[in-house]
């Protein structure tokens, strides 16, 4: 629940209203989130002996479909390991207890029956990705993955209450391309924990993750959970790693600068959900100029693998222009505080705030000319939200107080005053900062929705990132 309405300008209560509801699969909260993890919300949907699994994590655009035999959906489940599972209410109120026991830790949330629906699931994922088929995603023949995928797609919708547009497309896991390790495997092997549960820091992705990003991180990740079987792309990914080891210097350099890199997904995913704020914003701005760094050291590679990360960098260097142009480098935290824009980017803004810096220096004024001229040495001029700009005097001086000052508030050991002068500044200057501050949020939001319309762009960069790093 938060404030749809300026205070300053509401009559009465101020209007509330839902802007998110937020679930352990849904959450954008970096103190929630594992910086190195996915957070999948998947959905199942059961039909004709199949099960279809939709997983998508909202936190980085993430968005996969795949459909197995329906004696095999929890072994699928815990192998992916969801933070919450979407189910159709009827399924959930015959197999809840067998959910809780055979997929521990997840959430299971139930949904009308019709959320599921195959008619109603195509149609709202044709509007998301506007298409008219889903045959370029190569899903148009699943039946229960599609049901899933739909229940998903509008699970997020409802909550996140945006139009997600960094979740641009959706991948069908295509399970012949990989050895399926279910969760007794994955634990025998101590891949992501030991066989005892206990000290993650002892299993495998533990000693071998010296990824520098976020993106690398949860990528190496995956592909420790889904070995390759095609021997061709399997050998494009070490002959990758080859080149790095031959190449030393070369691989400490863009080790170095993709530590500067932060994480590019997640960032582009709260632009697009309306939940980044200005220092966020900054921080894609910086993680692409670092990024863009990196393909002049790799010149040289001619692998496979590399040379198809670098091809499909994105330039998006003109985004991070327009967010140091427009931003300050060290901005506000909050978005209604002010001190976002760049002075020069408005002349509106500029006047405001000239307006503004001009009112304060006129009040730091007036204090040293009223304590000359009624020879009261503590005399100061303060402001409060209730009472605005008020001349305060101590009891002491109270007699030298001259005629025109108009008593506002009786404090212990001072008296509050105001002026028709002081008040007339005090108009001036706090209507020229709401002004500016209510002027910086709507140019803050423009910029904003700017860089989110080149989502795809900067998740193709964070995606050929994420590559290198991982193969460096």
């Amino acid at each position: 629940m938060e404030q749809v309405e300026d205070p300053r300008q509401a009559k009465g209560i101020v209007k509330r209203a839902v802007t998110e509801i937020v679930t352990p699969g849904t959450t954008l909260s970096e103190t929630v989130l594992d910086d190195k993890r996915n957070n999948f919300l998947t959905g199942i949907a059961l039909s004709g002996g199949k099960a279809g699994i939709a997983e998508a994590d909202v936190s980085t655009g993430e968005f996969r479909v795949t459909e197995v035999e329906d004696r095999l959906l929890y072994s699928e489940l815990r192998r992916s390991r969801p933070a919450e599972v979407l189910a159709a209410r009827g399924w959930v109120t015959e197999n809840r207890a067998d959910f809780a026991r055979e997929v521990p830790g997840a959430v299971l949330t139930p949904l009308e029956d019709w959320a599921f629906g195959q008619s109603a699931a195509r149609e709202r994922l044709l509007e998301h990705f506007r298409v008219t088929s889903l045959k370029g995603f190569g899903a148009e023949h699943l039946t229960a993955g599609v049901s899933a995928a739909g229940a998903v797609l509008g699970y997020l919708q409802d909550n996140q209450m945006t139009d997600l547009g960094h979740m641009r497309r959706l991948s069908v896991v295509e399970r012949s391309h990989y050895l399926i390790l279910d969760e007794v495997t994955q634990r025998n092997l101590e891949l992501f924990e030991t066989i005892s549960g206990g000290n993650r820091d002892a299993c495998l992705i533990a000693a071998i993750d010296e990824t520098r990003t976020p993106m690398g991180g949860r990528l190496l990740r995956h592909w420790l959970g889904h070995p390759l079987k095609n021997p061709t792309r399997i050998d494009e990914r070490l002959d990758a790693v080859g080149w790095f080891v031959e190449n030393s210097l070369v691989r400490d350099e863009a080790r170095k600068i993709l530590g500067d890199v932060h994480d590019i997904e997640r960032l582009t995913a709260k632009i697009c959900c309306g939940r980044a704020l200005p220092r966020e914003v900054v921080g894609l701005a910086g993680s692409i100029e670092a990024a863009e760094t990196v393909p002049p050291h790799l010149a040289d590679a001619e692998q496979t693998f590399l040379r198809e990360a670098l091809d499909s960098m994105s330039d998006v260097r003109d985004v991070a222009k327009l967010i140091r142009d427009g931003l300050l480098d060290e901005p506000a935290a909050q978005i209604g505080d002010g001190g976002i824009i760049r002075d020069g980017v408005s002349d509106e803004l500029d006047e405001l705030r000239e307006i503004n810096q001009g009112g304060k220096q006129w009040i730091a004024k007036l204090q040293s000319t009223e304590r000359q001229r009624t020879d009261i040495p503590s005399l100061k001029i303060g402001y409060n939200r209730a009472f605005g700009y008020y001349i305060e005097v101590s009891n002491a001086h109270r007699e030298k107080v001259p005629e025109e000052y108009d008593r506002k508030q009786t404090l212990v050991n001072a008296e509050r005053y105001i002026t028709p002068e002081l008040k007339e500044w005090e108009a001036k200057v706090l209507s020229a900062e709401e002004q500016a501050q209510s002027l910086e949020y709507e140019m803050f939001i423009e910029l904003r929705d700017k860089v989110a319309e080149r989502a795809d762009d900067l998740l193709r960069l964070a995606h050929a990132v994420a590559c290198i790093d991982t193969v460096a």
